[in-house]
């Protein structure tokens, strides 16, 4: 949304809460011209009175406050949902200008870095990774003879202050499919946005060096290889291949993010990347000259980039 959309009519400051009222273009009905946001900073703010400068604001009134530059307007940094829903504030000056106490927006995502050979970084103590031969992940296609890919994602946070908490959450979308008597069947499809972020196992969340992490291992990893040939191969509670399939393929693509929130009354808000994070996972099971299972390497992977609906939801091929 373009600066400006709400114009500040009237503002000023009283017992460090800040009182907007803003002009709506199209405001929801029932609800009169002029409405009052009201944007409430920590007791340890000092509100010195009217600042000076330009720029954006962004608050919403679940006492959160953050600054959005004049520049750079291509995302929102934080949805600002008020009782009808999204809406922007312009109120003129920068945060800088107010002369807070403390700094009242979150830390950023400045650095992503996606890691899939070799081994986990040794300062990401996810439990996943502590789970492991000597505290580290291999990463990679296959890793440690299984069913499954390894990957890790390093995020570097810039701004971090005591307080601050993280979360990384994550989505997809993904579908399995087996191969009987030449014939492909889908046997699960889930759709984009599917939740995907079960726990925090997979995760490290303490930042170490300005760093945290998450690590992924999709595919079959309880699934050591080279399998039986009547092995069942499952993804889901109720999803199972078949004992006569001759080929399995498991494919996701998921969308990945990190979330903070702070002690100052600022709520979990998404800090970045923007855009996300969107990385893939191919998993394809063949049988061999002794019909064992094993993965057909050459067609597995695991790698940045998000695999369309329609590979998805195609059959392999």
């Amino acid at each position: 949304m373009a600066p400006g959309r709400y114009r500040p009519r009237v503002w000023h400051a009283d017992d460090n809460v800040m009182y907007i009222y803003d002009h709506k273009f199209s405001r929801p009905p029932n609800q009169t011209e002029e409405q009052s946001v009201i944007l409430r900073p920590s007791q340890r703010y000092n509100y010195p009175g009217p600042p000076q400068g330009q720029g954006e604001f962004q608050g919403h009134t679940r006492t959160n406050l953050y600054e959005r530059p004049r520049e750079g307007l291509e995302q929102t940094i934080a949805p600002n949902v008020g009782p009808w829903g999204p809406h922007e504030i312009g109120v003129g000056p920068h945060l800088a200008a107010l002369s807070l106490g403390v700094a009242a927006d979150l830390p950023r995502v400045t650095v992503v870095k996606f890691v899939n050979r070799g081994k986990s970084h040794a300062d990401n103590w996810a439990v996943a990774c502590r789970n492991m031969r000597h505290g580290r992940c291999e990463l990679g296609v296959g890793v440690d003879g299984t069913g499954a890919n390894f990957m890790e994602l390093q995020f570097t946070i810039t701004g971090h202050r005591e307080g601050c908490a993280y979360d990384i959450k994550r989505t997809r979308r993904n579908s399995l499919w087996e191969r009987r008597g030449g014939v492909w069947t889908c046997l699960e499809y889930q759709p984009t946005g599917t939740p995907d972020d079960h726990d925090n196992d997979d995760e490290s969340l303490t930042p170490r060096r300005n760093r945290i992490f998450a690590v992924d291992r999709p595919g079959f990893p309880r699934t050591r290889l080279p399998a039986l040939a009547g092995h069942i191969f499952t993804t889901a509670p109720g999803v199972y291949t078949h004992a006569d399939a001759t080929e399995v393929v498991s494919r996701a693509s998921f969308d990945e993010w990190v979330n903070a929130c702070s002690s100052e009354n600022i709520d979990w808000t998404p800090i970045g990347p923007d855009p996300h994070v969107f990385w893939h996972n191919i998993i394809w099971m063949i049988r061999n000259a002794k019909n064992q299972w094993v993965l057909d390497k050459a067609r597995s992977e695991i790698e940045l980039g998000s695999l369309t609906e329609s590979v998805i939801t195609s059959a392999p091929s």
